[in-house]
C-alpha cells in the first residue's frame, strides 16, 4: 500500500534590520491538512499604527500578477489580487493598529508554496517569508487496515514552515 504524505524539509531563519524600522516575520513550523488555513505574520518594530497605510502581500517567486492580498485606503482591494487567492485570504484589520500584519490563507494547496513578501510602501519596509511544500511518498507493507481510506480519498497533509528566509529592509532613496 502506498501512502501519500506532504512534508517539508529544512528550517532556518535569517533576520536583517536596517533603518528606523525593522520588520520581522513570525518563525514557526505549521502543519496543516490540505484545505486547512495557514497564517502569515509580520511585525513592525517599533510598532506603528498601520491602519491608514498601504500594505501588500505578494508572491515574489511568480511572474505577474503576483498580489496575494492588497490593503489600501483603510480597506482590502480584491481587484488587485490574483484570482487563485480571491476569497481565500483575510487580513486581520484589528492588529494593524499595533504594527502587526497578519494574513490568513484559507484552504491551502500545494500551489501556495513559494516566497511571500509583506511590503509597507510608505515606510519602505518589507519582509519576505519562504514557504515550501514538498510531496513525500512513503510505502508501507502489510494489509491495509479496514478503517483506512482508499488512495483516491486519502487525506493529504501540507506542512508549512513560515518565514524560513527573511529579508527585512528599509529602502533609502
Amino acid at each position: 500500500m502506498l501512502k501519500r504524505r506532504l512534508s517539508l524539509r529544512g528550517f532556518q531563519q535569517f533576520n536583517v534590520s536596517t533603518g528606523k524600522y525593522s520588520v520581522t516575520c513570525r518563525s514557526q513550523s505549521v502543519s496543516a491538512a490540505e484545505g486547512d488555513d495557514v497564517t502569515l505574520q509580520c511585525r513592525l518594530h517599533p510598532p506603528v499604527n498601520l491602519s491608514a497605510y498601504t500594505l501588500d502581500w505578494s508572491r515574489v517567486d511568480l511572474k505577474e500578477p503576483r498580489e496575494v492580498h492588497v490593503y489600501r485606503s483603510k480597506g482590502d482591494d480584491p481587484t488587485a489580487q490574483m484570482d487563485r487567492y480571491r476569497d481565500r485570504t483575510t487580513l486581520n484589520h484589528e492588529e494593524l493598529s499595533r504594527g502587526i500584519v497578519t494574513l490568513l490563507i484559507s484552504s491551502v494547496q500545494l500551489s501556495d508554496s513559494g516566497l511571500y513578501k509583506c511590503y509597507i510602501p510608505k515606510l519602505k519596509s518589507l519582509c519576505i517569508s519562504f514557504e515550501t511544500v514538498e510531496e513525500d511518498q512513503q510505502s508501507t507493507t502489510g494489509p491495509p487496515e479496514e478503517d483506512v481510506a482508499e488512495p483516491n480519498n486519502a487525506s493529504k497533509y501540507i506542512h508549512f514552515i513560515l518565514s524560513e528566509i527573511f529579508w527585512c529592509e528599509n529602502v533609502l532613496h
